[in-house]
């Protein structure tokens, strides 16, 4: 049994009316199952699937009503009741909310998808086939873990969504900062202009392949050089943007930063790596780790 709550008594109306309705439905149909069940036995994307359907199904201004819901789940396994809270903070809402009435909302819905973990899509006739696999984009947003990784497909060199969409999620759900926001942007379009000016594409695989902070590091460091040797006239990022915009917490979160950089390379350049593929010259190269940290 799951049970929900929030501090927003129109959340909790819609849904207690949704559920009353479907025990009125039993009662003239005559057909009895019980409590209001869609046969969600994955709790996580149960309380996505409420609040997608509250949001779909009522027209409210949810970024005033700044709404956070809780979902009770009652398991018993035959050992013992258990009890376990899935929770939902105002900001996670108001992004979903925000989401539903933005032009790329199929892209978002296409960013959801790449989140269900082992499910064949060629085997897929309904919902009901994936609705309770594991959804890692979902979990993220639970337990305050980035999603980014899910707005870019490094095989394709293709992005979901755009910048600024991307920019909202980070501003709303990771309450990043507009001046980290702003240098990251800039860094990924100088780093784009590098790419397409030199045809490197190379670098650009490093980039993608680096699996160490201190290669991507080093990487970074060979293409400032190679500016400057190119008599760039302003420098590929100053030593306070290193620290505070492009990796403020060092080893721990520069996984995001390499998505993020990638992420604006790949929608800067997509028409022109579309072009260098068609051509044979854009494909994606395997390069040891050795290749990625040392070449030059």
């Amino acid at each position: 049994m799951a049970l929900l709550h929030s501090n927003s008594s129109k959340v909790m109306r819609y849904w207690a009316r949704r559920a009353v309705q479907d025990i009125r439905r039993q009662i003239l149909e005559k057909n009895y199952s019980g409590c209001f069940n869609e046969n969600y036995k994955n709790p996580t994307n149960a309380i996505f699937h409420i609040i997608q359907d509250i949001v779909l199904g009522y027209d409210e201004r949810w970024s005033e009503e700044n709404p956070s819901i809780t979902l009770y789940h009652f398991t018993n396994y035959n050992q013992g009741p258990d009890l376990d809270l899935y929770y939902v903070p105002t900001q996670v809402f108001r992004f979903l909310a925000y989401m539903r009435q933005h032009e790329k909302y199929p892209q978002w819905m296409q960013i959801v998808k790449k989140g269900y973990k082992r499910v064949d899509w060629d085997k897929v006739k309904e919902e009901g086939d994936y609705r309770n696999k594991i959804n890692a984009v979902y979990n993220n947003l639970l337990s305050g873990k980035s999603i980014v990784k899910f707005f870019i497909d490094p095989k394709e060199r293709r992005v979901y969504g755009d910048w600024g969409l991307l920019s909202h999620y980070l501003r709303e759900v990771r309450n990043m900062e507009t001046k980290r926001l702003e240098t990251l942007k800039r860094v990924g379009d100088e780093l784009a202009d590098y790419i397409k000016e030199t045809e490197n594409i190379k670098r650009l695989t490093q980039l993608e392949q680096a699996s160490k902070y201190g290669t991507f590091r080093n990487i970074l460091r060979f293409i400032i050089r190679e500016r400057m040797r190119r008599g760039a006239e302003e420098p590929l990022f100053s030593l306070d943007e290193y620290v505070n915009d492009l990796f403020p917490d060092g080893n721990m979160t520069w996984r995001e930063t390499q998505d993020l950089l990638l992420f604006r390379i790949y929608e800067t350049l997509h028409q022109w790596l579309v072009e260098q593929n068609k051509e044979g010259l854009g494909l994606i190269e395997e390069l040891s780790p050795e290749k990625i940290a040392m070449e030059e």
